[in-house]
């Protein structure tokens, strides 16, 4: 996964904007009835946090190693 900007600043705020609710994990997420809950389980996530798991910045080879994480984990019988 990644999120790609002009600058690695814009690429972070992308990531926060449309990928934050992820950060909780599936367990979380799956419990949550509603989109207020959605906001409140992720009020103290930052921009900065979602790093770890979104490749952000505009350099493509950052982008790249980002989906090649979701490649090397697919099973072999989907390649």
């Amino acid at each position: 996964m990644f999120s790609w900007a002009p600058d690695a600043e814009a690429a972070r705020q992308n990531a926060y904007d449309y990928v934050r609710f992820g950060a909780q994990g599936w367990k979380v997420m799956s419990e949550l009835p509603s989109p207020v809950n959605f906001e409140a389980a992720t009020e103290k996530v930052r921009p900065e946090d979602l790093c770890e798991m979104v490749a952000c910045g505009p350099d493509p080879e950052v982008g790249a190693q980002g989906v090649q994480r979701f490649v090397d984990a697919a099973s072999p019988t989907w390649r």
